[in-house]
């Protein structure tokens, strides 16, 4: 049975932020906005598609399962690379629950080249092929948004297989250690290596990362596992 499921998240210039919403109210784009403008995708060639406007830059790598590359403002991109690791690197997406297919990754949604390009004046729309463990495809739609400065993100799961699955997006953006992480406080337990350095107060846990504190083992990875509330 096939069916298509769809979800939109933000990233905005002042910072890293993917939420979900329709696509009616997500497009703020006008008709005045000429075919091709400075806000019109680049191909950057070998796979590369970008935006690059009001101090934003924004990249797509379609020879990369069409992840994200480089979101950068002013030059300082959030986004690590494969300097850092080889395999896990930018911003992917994989389908969660994760039991549903295990370790490794899906190949043709996680690192096989993906088809498309630029799609219109304003978006790029990246397609993956059939998964051959489930039987869907991603695609992935990036729209630029001139009355914000930010990159519209639209992620599609299509079921092309003969049985019904129950999916969710699962975004995974790899940035810089460093910094200030929060989020409202969940129920249940924290988990993993993390959990002994995470605080919480009022309502709020809150992690400040910090060098001297990371003492682990190379072959241990620090995660911290738990929920947050209002729908984090």
């Amino acid at each position: 049975m096939k069916k298509i499921f769809y979800f939109l998240s933000l990233l905005s210039a002042s910072g890293l932020l993917f939420s979900c919403g329709s696509p009616e109210k997500a497009t703020t784009v006008t008709d005045s906005i000429p075919k091709v403008s400075p806000y019109s995708p680049k191909d950057k060639g070998n796979g590369i598609f970008a935006f690059d406007f009001n101090g934003l830059y924004f990249e797509a790598d379609a020879n990369n399962a069409g992840r994200i590359s480089a979101f950068s403002l002013d030059g300082k991109n959030s986004l690590s690379g494969k300097d850092v690791n080889a395999t896990n690197w930018g911003t992917s997406l994989w389908p969660s629950p994760q039991s549903a297919w295990g370790w490794p990754p899906s190949k043709e949604l996680d690192t096989k080249p993906y088809k498309g390009g630029a799609k219109d004046s304003l978006s790029i729309e990246l397609i993956s092929e059939k998964d051959s463990l489930l039987g869907i495809v991603f695609t992935k739609n990036y729209k630029a948004n001139p009355q914000d400065t930010s990159i519209i993100v639209t992620y599609t799961i299509t079921n092309n297989s003969d049985k019904n699955q129950s999916l969710a997006p699962w975004e995974i953006s790899r940035v810089a250690p460093g910094g200030l992480t929060l989020y409202p406080t969940g129920k249940g337990k924290k988990q993993n290596l993390l959990a002994s350095l995470m605080e919480d107060k009022d309502g709020i846990t809150w992690f400040n990362y910090d060098s001297t504190k990371m003492t682990f083992k190379d072959s241990e990875v620090p995660k911290l596992m738990h929920d947050g509330a209002e729908g984090w």
